[in-house]
């Protein structure tokens, strides 16, 4: 610390990166120590670790990023997309955050379909974040094409999967001639005022079976505020989460 007349400055520049000591469950044991000496005495602590990955020409890439020289720790080395030490006190998902914009310059993500509505918003208070409010979602991704295992290829067309209540479930073609097997039923999210709530920045329509007109309709009843759920729409997990 240093001394200008009658307040005194905190130099963080010269502070040691201190790590929270956990026990074999990852809960604090309320020690906190350098860095430097959770390292050299192999103390357990906690870190956050993000994998990116793709969808590319049938594949599936992974973002991998190279170690500075200057590391402690296998320097020059191949790591994951990013990751970092969890500073005492602070939490995994605001660590990660802080990784990700610091090492890749992230400043904004779409948040899974599967968080509820608080998790949204505890998310939304540390990174801007959009939405999926409209559309159907994906339930599951099948190794084989059932369409061209069946009718033959469809060549991106798809086809719909009909189950024994009659419910009908729309097959779209997936990478690595695989199928996407969609929701039923559609999201809609737009009319909840919770949704407004959570601090979003944005909302994504994802559009999968719709028409040009349904789009464009869709479209304008979005941005008059107008969207209405019926029967055949679902609000997801948005209040539920996953059981």
């Amino acid at each position: 610390m240093w001394y200008n007349g009658t307040i005194l400055y905190k130099d963080v520049t010269s502070m040691p990166e201190m790590l929270d000591i956990v026990d074999e469950n990852g809960l604090p044991t309320g020690q906190a120590v350098p860095r430097t000496v959770a390292h050299a005495e192999g103390l357990r602590h906690r870190t956050s670790h993000v994998w990116i990955v793709r969808k590319k020409n049938g594949a599936v890439q992974v973002l991998l990023q190279m170690r500075c020289a200057a590391k402690d720790s296998y320097p020059g080395c191949y790591d994951i997309s990013s990751a970092g030490h969890i500073p005492a006190g602070a939490e995994f998902v605001g660590s990660a955050l802080r990784e990700l914009k610091e090492e890749l310059g992230v400043t904004a993500a779409t948040v899974s379909p599967e968080l509820r509505h608080q998790q949204v918003r505890d998310l939304s208070k540390s990174l801007p974040c959009e939405a999926i409010v409209y559309g159907r979602l994906p339930l599951m991704i099948t190794e084989n094409c059932m369409t061209k295992n069946s009718v033959g290829c469809a060549h991106g067309a798809g086809s719909v999967l009909t189950d024994r209540t009659g419910a009908q479930f729309p097959v779209l073609c997936a990478y690595g001639c695989r199928c996407e097997i969609e929701n039923g039923k559609v999201l809609v999210l737009a009319d909840k005022p919770e949704v407004f709530r959570c601090g979003l920045r944005y909302g994504r329509l994802r559009f999968t079976t719709e028409t040009a007109a349904e789009c464009a309709a869709l479209l304008r009843a979005h941005r008059a505020g107008t969207v209405t759920a019926d029967d055949n729409s679902t609000r997801g997990l948005f209040y539920r989460g996953v059981e």
